[in-house]
């Protein structure tokens, strides 16, 4: 790699880390709740940023009719323009970075990790803090201009952008589909496994055997205490896939 490319990586790198110092500065007195890292979006135009209404309407409260629900297009317009800081209509890479790192600022440390640490361990936590943040921020970059940069000029148009996000929520509707298919085998399974443990209970019962259960009196209908047990079979799972997203995200970290 010749001198010139990696002194333009180096500068390109120091204008990046100065960005965010400014917009943690900026951000100061400026309150977003700490997202934790499985559930941080992993595109510019995912919709926990773009049609975040309450963030958008604290920044455009001066513009727009603030009692007047936003719409989903309008959310969107108003996020792009916000942050085309130069107001040429592209978002550039330092815009991208800028509005990432205004979203999900770099979270702070705790007083329970600061705890017992001396000044220079605490600012070493926060170094490899800051650099992790840097990392997500430049996936997001990276993925937006091979993903949404359709001409390949090295920025985001709006036409760009309204066209990652109609892409955006036909992904999604088809992920919520296949959620609920799953949850639809999910539920027959359950009502299958209802009915082996009725059966075995009415062979139990003809068989005199005092040690298993009757079977329920409604076997077509799910009362209130099987719908219980079926929420509690799904939140089972759901927190077992948490759990297994949590060990991942602490793997790469």
């Amino acid at each position: 790699m010749s001198e010139m490319r990696l002194s333009r990586l180096s500068t390109t790198c120091a204008v990046l880390i100065c960005c965010v110092a400014l917009v943690a500065r900026a951000h100061e007195g400026h309150d977003h709740a700490d997202i934790p890292p499985d559930q941080r979006p992993t595109n510019f135009n995912d919709p926990k940023f773009a049609q975040n209404e309450a963030h958008l309407k604290e920044h455009l409260k001066d513009e727009i009719n603030m009692k007047a629900k936003m719409s989903p297009e309008e959310m969107e317009f108003h996020y792009f323009r916000l942050h085309d800081t130069n107001n040429d209509t592209h978002l550039d890479g330092i815009e991208i970075l800028q509005a990432m790192a205004h979203m999900i600022p770099v979270p702070e440390l705790t007083l329970q990790e600061k705890l017992g640490k001396s000044n220079e361990a605490i600012e070493a936590m926060m170094d490899e803090r800051r650099k992790g943040m840097m990392k997500y921020y430049e996936d997001i970059i990276d993925r937006v201009l091979r993903d949404d940069d359709i001409d390949k000029d090295g920025y985001l148009t709006y036409s760009e952008f309204a066209r990652a996000r109609r892409r955006e929520e036909y992904h999604s509707a088809r992920m919520h589909e296949e959620h609920m298919r799953q949850q639809a085998i999910q539920y027959e399974q359950f009502q299958q496994w209802q009915a082996m443990q009725a059966q075995q209970g009415k062979q139990g019962t003809q068989m005199g055997n005092p040690n298993i259960p009757p079977p329920p009196q409604q076997m077509n209908q799910m009362n209130q205490q099987q719908q219980q047990q079926f929420q509690q079979f799904q939140q089972y799972q759901l927190q077992q896939q948490q759990q297994q997203q949590n060990n991942q995200q602490q793997q790469k970290y």
